[in-house]
């Protein structure tokens, strides 16, 4: 296991009908997605 640090991106998009949520790292590359229901 390796002692660096990485940077973590969290977007959330909380709506009406919706919410969405992705988690990314610095590199662009997606790590984990959820979808479910209104805000």
């Amino acid at each position: 296991m390796s002692s660096e640090r990485s940077a973590l991106f969290l977007g959330v998009d909380g709506g009406g009908t919706r919410c969405r949520a992705r988690l990314a790292d610095a590199g662009g590359r997606v790590l984990g997605e959820g979808l479910s229901g209104p805000a």
